[in-house]
Formats: structure tokens, sequence, C-alpha cells
């Protein structure tokens, strides 16, 4: 069902690598991409999405496209080293194990999660999952390429746009406050 999204039997006028022309299709694709897999991995068939992600990342590579992989604390390192291989553009390594939103602090076990992975690979690693302060920012480019902030974004576009305040502007003000007033240190 994936590749037929991909190749756009299932999805009609989808073209990988058209960004306007995609923009509403994309959120469809996703759910499309998402549930299945994770219906797959609840059922405890991970290898049948191992399989299948890497008959998906040649089909996004040949449309210029990167499939861009999530890793857990509980990724195993036979999986692990399956997904590296098979990844490209750069590896989202979630901080922690439950769900996401807005936390404290950042989890301990990101960092050891991002040795873990450069282990198997080169490509650049982000690290997200409950970040929303600049501290935690700082505190992930100590160790990984980037900090990857969603709940926190996502709660601010939802007040402007109660408030009826444009939520571009809102999201350019947020960020420009979550950003660290230091370059990130090199590695």
């Amino acid at each position: 069902r994936l590749l037929r999204l991909l190749r756009g039997s299932a999805a009609p006028g989808f073209e990988p690598g058209r960004r306007r022309r995609n923009r509403e299709r994309s959120a469809k694709l996703l759910l499309h991409l998402l549930e299945p897999a994770a219906d797959r991995v609840l059922a405890g068939a991970a290898h049948t999405v191992d399989e299948e992600a890497a008959e998906i990342a040649d089909v996004l590579r040949k449309n210029g496209l990167d499939l861009i992989s999530l890793i857990a604390p509980t990724t195993t390192e036979d999986r692990l080293k399956k997904i590296a291989e098979r990844s490209s553009g750069f590896i989202y390594a979630v901080s922690r194990a439950g769900v996401t939103g807005a936390q404290n602090e950042t989890s301990t076990t990101a960092e050891a999660l991002v040795e873990r992975v450069r282990e198997y690979t080169d490509l650049p690693v982000a690290v997200g999952f409950g970040i929303s302060t600049r501290e935690q920012i700082e505190a992930v480019w100590c160790y990984a390429d980037a900090a990857v902030v969603g709940s926190a974004i996502v709660v601010e576009i939802e007040k402007c746009v109660n408030a009826e305040i444009d939520p571009v502007k809102c999201v350019r003000e947020l960020v420009g406050w979550l950003l660290p007033q230091r370059q990130k240190p090199e590695r």
C-alpha cells in the first residue's frame, strides 16, 4: 500500500519531489505510511516493516527523497544497524520511551542512543520527543547534530490561532526564543 502511494497509484496526483503540488497529499500520505506500520509493529511483525523499509528507501532515493528513520532507546542493535544502513538524510533519535510532548528535562538515554547509532552511520543524528526549551536544545547540541521541537510548536500555533494572531509570526518568535544564543559546538 505504501509503495502504491509513493508511486502515485493510490494517491492520484502525488508526485515525489514536487513539494507545492504535494502539500495537501503529504499529510494523507504520512497517515497512510504510519498507520499500517504501527499496526504491524504492535502485532510483533517488525521484520515486515524492515523489509518494506528497504524497498521504500529505494523508491524514495530514485525520486530524490530521503528516508528519515526513527530509532528509540529500545531499538535492538540488529535493528539499529539495519536502520542506519538504509537511512539517508539523517536519523531521528527518539529521546525517551513514552509519549511525545514538552518535558521538563531531556532523557539521559538520548545521549547513549546517539552514541550507539554513530557506531553504524556517519549520517547526522537529530534528537527529538519532548524537547521544548532553550536549555534542552543546548544540552542536545552537546552530543547530537540537531534538536527537534514538535509539540511546543504545535501548542504555540494552537494558542495563536485561538487568539487570532498570525501563527507564522508566533512560531518565528518562539523559534527565536528557543535557539541558543551561542553556536552549536563542533563534535
